[in-house]
């Protein structure tokens, strides 16, 4: 199973790729939007694990663009937020959780 994470505070993103590396999945990081975008291009991603707060494009904007391209793709959404929930119902599939402070 392939996994982009796409989470702009390195040590956050370090630790997730870490625990599910030693699980078996590969992990793919991408800091923000723009980076994500570019990791999509001829790769096939099973799972995506997004951070709302995201420098340059937010991370619900990243996901409706997902959603555009395959509407089935499971998509986590980290997030100190969780009023930012209702606005990711449309986005339909989304689980949100409140992301750890490290």
């Amino acid at each position: 199973m392939r996994i982009l994470v796409v989470e702009d505070e390195e040590k956050m993103a370090n630790v997730v790729k870490h625990i599910l590396g030693e699980h078996g999945y590969i992990v793919d990081l991408a800091a923000d939007g723009f980076e994500g975008q570019n990791k999509l291009s001829g790769v096939q991603y099973d799972l995506f694990i997004i951070d709302v707060m995201l420098p340059h494009e937010s991370g619900l904007s990243f996901c409706k663009q997902i959603r555009e391209s395959d509407p089935s793709v499971p998509i986590l959404i980290l997030s100190p937020l969780m009023q930012r929930k209702i606005r990711s119902v449309a986005l339909r599939q989304v689980l949100m959780i409140t992301s750890p402070t490290i």
